[in-house]
Parts: C-alpha cells; structure tokens; sequence
C-alpha cells in the first residue's frame, strides 16, 4: 500500500459523515431516551456470550441516550476524524513541501536589472565649462543548475552612454551583448548521484511520513477495537449486577417475609440487606465503567460532545484461526510502520554519507564563456544611432569574445569535510544497529502476541466451562429451593458465582479480541480486515 495525500478515507466521505451526524443527533432528537428494561424477578439471569452468536451488548443505562454503534462503524468514525491522525496530516503536508523545495533548486532562475548613471565635470583643458556624461544600462539572465551540478548561465547587456562637451561636442554610444557561462565543478559537487541527493531525500521523506501515517491509523484502529470491547465488557457487566441486585432484593423480601412468620432472625435480614447494599454500590462502579469507556471511544472519534451511551452491537466473540509465529512475524516484518520508516531512514543517511565523502574532494571548477556584442557609435557619416543598430552588430557574429578558466579552493587540511563524514559514517552505522534492535524487539512483541492469543483461547476455553459449571449448580440450588431443601441464601451465593463466571467469562473472551488486535496491529492486517484501501484525503 502506497499512501499519497494528508488524510484517511476508509470507505466513502459519504458514509462518514452520515456516521458523524448520527452521534451527536441522537442525544438531540430522541423523543425519549431509551432505558434498560426492569430487572426481572427471577433469577435467571444474563447469559453468557458464545464464540458464534453476533452479540449485542445490554443496555443498562435508564435516563440515557442509547447510541447503538458496530464495530465496522466505530473504526470508520476513527478513522475519519480522529485528532492524532489529522494532526498527523501536517506532517504528510509538510513533506511533500520538502520535495518542492529541493526541485526549487534546478528550476530556472530569471534576473533582470536597470540602471541609470550621470555625471558632471568642470574642464581645464577646455574651452567648454564642464563635460557631462550618462549612461543607462539594463541586462536580463536566465541560469539553470543541471543534474551535473553545473550551471548555465544565458545574460544580455543592453546599454546607452553619452558624453557631452570637451574635445568632442557629443560622444554617443549605443552597446549589447550575449553570453554563455557554464560553470561545471569537476570534483566537490560534481556528479549525478551528489547533485540528486537533495531530491532523493525529500522523497524518501515523503514516503516515510506515509509509512508513519499509515502505522498511526493502524494504532488508531487498534485502539478503537480494544476500547469497543472494553465498552462491551462494561456494559456486560453492569447488565450482571443488575440481573444478581434482583435475586438479592427477592432474597431480601424473603427473609423479612420469613422474619414475620418468625422462621428467620434479624441478622438473616441485616444480611440480605448488606447483600442488596453491596450489590447496588458494584452497580455504581460498573456505570461509571460504562460511562468512561463510551468516553474513551468517542475521544478517538475526535468528540468534544460527550452526551449519550455508546452500545456495542453486532459483533461475534470468534476465535481465532491457529497461528503461527513465523508466519506473523514476516508479515510484521514486511508492513511495520516504525521498521519501515527506519529503513527510508537509513536510505537518507547513506544519501548524507555519499554527499560528505564528495564534500571532502577539493573544488575544481571549469569556467567557460562565449559572447557576441555590438555597437552603434555616433559619427559623422552616423548622426542617428540607436539600439537596434547596436543589436543588428551584435548578430552579425563579427565580434565575439571567449574564455576558459580553472578555479580551484582547496581548505588548508579539510579537517571539517573529514569530520563530517566521519559523523555521515557514524549516523549510518548507528541506523544500522537500531534497526536490527527494532527488527529484535519486534520478533520479541511477535511472540509475545502470538502466546497471547493462545494462551487466551486456552482462558476462554476454561472460563467457559467454569460458566457452565456455575449455571447448573446454580439450576440444582433453586431446583432444591423450589422444593424446600435449600435457602434462599444458597441460591443467592449460586446466583452470585454463576455471575462472577459469566463476568470473568466475558473479560476473557474480550482480553482475547483485544489482544488479537495488538497481534494484527503488529502484522499490519487491520486496514484490510476493515475495507481500507486509500489513505487518501477526500478534497
């Protein structure tokens, strides 16, 4: 993928802003906010997420505005207004300026220049007071810099003088001329690959800054997916607490029911109380849980306006195909944004060491000219010259003019040419080093990933289990409440550990997704698992 403007598209400017509009309408235009059903009574609770069912997260906000939001959506949102990425966007701009400005230097380069002199003399030799003289002269030029690191220089002089008094009542002189200067250096500064170097960095430059974008909007959609997933949690979570605060409030009556009938004591009741107390304090932490990720997701959606629930919905908690370290790691290998961009990097100091090593050659150049000129005097035989007279001489070829000419500037010791590139050498080298520790500590993060993911299958795998357990012991407590063989204290501890599996289920199927995003992040895979074929800015 080969980036080339200032910002990220991922699918269509449309859908974007359709997706933009819909989040802060939604707290404006609802009629009435959504709120979570009432918690049902009996205690069957919420069940537990599979790896095969889209699953859409609880709402468990009453009083909230309730944003319904796709992952696919989510990263979309990112990917088209997130502030890091359009701060980013400078950087691309910046570089493609960079480029203009080393092509700036072989571009031609136009002079013109007027200029108007007179003077006044008193005589002793004459009989006329005083001689005055004036001239008027203008000249224009073109020079181009060629890839030789030579320059061309094309200048004509245009001029007029006129002198009168003196031994002659009037001298009147018209003048021009056209000349080529080539100046070629022959050893410090000459050669196509010194004099390309300034244009090769800038464009390296340029690719390095779209590696880097690229590498922020894969940060970007990571980041997305492990604060969608967090908000799922969250909201899963709370919506638990809610499902065990209605086992614990029907435990509560119970026990006051029983108080009356004088088959319980006052502490049976304190503690169906504390239960109900701690059940409804877990509850305000896991709103506020809900609330903070919603804001962490709609922070990377470049908001300022922070109204509304988001509600996760439509995603499936799958796991992932068997892996493969060497297979991930040469993909990381060939799309990591920081390698990549270390290597155009290094390809820039090599250009900076091929300069300085030319820069320790002394500066031999060949200076050559070749003119023509003409002019057009005042006589007796030519009272009326002018210009055009002295240009039709000049392209008569009659009078011409050439040199050539050697200048050399040798620095007594070139000291400070060898210390730079002693310095251009030492750069290269530590580029070097520091990308073969880049590549190190990527294979590192590789493997790290890769036993990640596997070691959360292997989580999700015995937390699902661990649910399931809960859930029937769960079901055999209240079957054996049903039938007066148990309490309804039992049942609520049942309620409560099947709760903490399928909270600790959940958690583990969502550490899994997230660290399958850490994992694609590494191997640059997230910009084609959702769509993204452009890096390019909608104009």
């Amino acid at each position: 993928m080969r980036p080339s403007s200032a910002a990220l598209l991922p699918v269509s400017t449309a859908l974007a802003c359709a997706l933009l509009a819909a989040l802060p309408s939604a707290a404006q235009d609802a009629a009435a906010p959504t709120e979570a059903p009432p918690a049902a009574a009996s205690a069957a609770g919420t069940p537990a997420p599979d790896g095969n069912t889209p699953f859409t997260a609880p709402v468990t906000i009453p009083g909230e505005t309730i944003i319904p939001i796709t992952l696919e959506d989510a990263v979309q949102l990112a990917l088209a207004s997130n502030l890091g990425l359009r701060v980013e966007t400078f950087n691309r701009d910046t570089a493609r300026e960079a480029v203009i400005i080393a092509r700036a230097a072989y571009e031609p380069v136009f002079s013109v220049s007027a200029s108007t002199y007179e003077a006044e003399t008193p005589n002793t030799t004459s009989t006329v007071d005083s001689t005055s003289s004036t001239r008027l002269s203008g000249s224009a030029s073109v020079s181009q810099k060629v890839d030789t690191g030579a320059t061309l220089t094309l200048q004509s002089n245009l001029g007029r003088s006129e002198q009168q008094g003196g031994a002659a009542l009037t001298n009147l002189y018209f003048g021009s001329d056209l000349a080529l200067t080539v100046r070629q250096p022959l050893l410090a500064g000459a050669g196509f690959k010194v004099n390309r170097a300034a244009r090769d960095r800038a464009r390296i430059g340029v690719e390095r800054s779209d590696i880097t974008y690229e590498g922020q909007a894969l940060d970007i959609i990571r980041d997305t997916e492990l604060a969608f997933y967090t908000l799922a949690s969250a909201h899963y979570a709370l919506d638990v607490q809610r499902s065990g605060l209605a086992t614990a409030e029907q435990f509560l009556n119970e026990n006051e029911a029983r108080r009356s009938a004088g088959i319980a004591t006052e502490l049976d009741v304190m503690q169906a109380r504390v239960s109900v107390a701690n059940r409804q304090s877990l509850i305000i932490s896991a709103e506020q849980r809900v609330r903070d990720a919603t804001d962490q997701l709609l922070a990377l959606f470049g908001r300022r306006d922070f109204s509304g629930i988001l509600q996760p919905t439509g995603y499936v908690f799958a796991p992932p195909a068997a892996l493969s370290v060497e297979a991930s790691y040469g993909r990381a290998a060939e799309t990591d944004a920081t390698v990549r961009s270390n290597r155009g990097l290094l390809r820039q100091l090599e250009l900076d060491a091929l300069v300085a090593n030319n820069g320790k050659l002394p500066r031999l150049d060949l200076v050559g000219n070749a003119g023509i000129n003409g002019s057009d005097r005042y006589t007796l035989a030519n009272t009326d010259p002018d210009l055009g007279g002295a240009v039709d001489d000049m392209l008569e070829g009659d009078a011409y003019n050439w040199q050539v000419q050697l200048n050399l500037t040798l620095p007594w010791g070139m000291r400070e040419a060898r210390a730079r590139k002693r310095i251009a050498d030492y750069n290269v080298e530590q580029q070097m080093v520091r990308l073969e520790q880049l590549e190190q500590s990527l294979m590192v993060n590789v493997r790290a990933a890769v036993r990640a993911v596997e070691a959360d299958r292997q989580t999700v795998e015995i937390n699902a289990l661990s649910t399931e357990l809960s859930k029937r012991e769960f079901e055999l407590e209240k079957a054996k409440f049903d039938s007066g063989l148990s309490t309804s204290r039992l049942v609520v501890e049942a309620q409560q550990r099947w709760d903490e599996a399928k909270v600790r289920e959940i958690q583990s199927r969502v550490q899994l997704r997230q660290d399958m995003a850490r994992l694609r992040r590494l191997e640059g895979g997230s910009l084609q698992l959702y769509g993204v074929t452009s890096l390019d800015r909608a104009q």
